[in-house]
């Protein structure tokens, strides 16, 4: 599968990703844990594409840190997705609870703003994606 390939690929799983992420806002149906994984997962999906996009070999980790120190490495413009989305702390929230519940900071979390971010992430993704491919996303 070319890059090309594989970031289209990535980037429609993270797509439905994020439409199931809007369905997950009510933390009384789905626990914070659940919603953080998530969120983490979306996230995972878009980096390693972007990085597709960039021509580089992605690292098979669940870790975010490395795909944003690819990209970061590569010259992209990531500071405002690891700042606004926090990735380091999605990272470790997402595995610290991915088998216990949440303890009492997890009432903090911000599901609208989590999901905004993430729509971001995306929208910016496609538009490399478009820019390889030689079309037009509109925003």
């Amino acid at each position: 599968m070319s890059d090309l390939e594989l970031a289209r690929e990535l980037a429609g799983a993270a797509e439905r990703d994020v439409a199931a992420l809007r369905g997950k806002g009510d933390p009384a149906v789905f626990a914070d844990e659940v919603f953080v994984s998530h969120v983490r997962q979306v996230a995972e999906k878009l980096f390693t594409a972007w990085i597709a996009l960039q021509g580089e070999t992605y690292p098979l980790s669940h870790d975010l840190a490395p795909l944003l120190n690819m990209l970061s490495a590569d010259g992209a413009d990531i500071a405002r997705f690891d700042k606004m989305m926090g990735c380091s702390r999605h990272t470790r929230r997402a595995v610290a609870m991915r088998y216990a519940a949440a303890d009492a900071d997890a009432g903090l979390l911000d599901r609208s703003k989590a999901i905004e971010q993430v729509e971001e992430l995306l929208a910016t993704v496609r538009r490399r994606l478009a820019e390889m491919e030689g079309t037009h996303v509109q925003d």
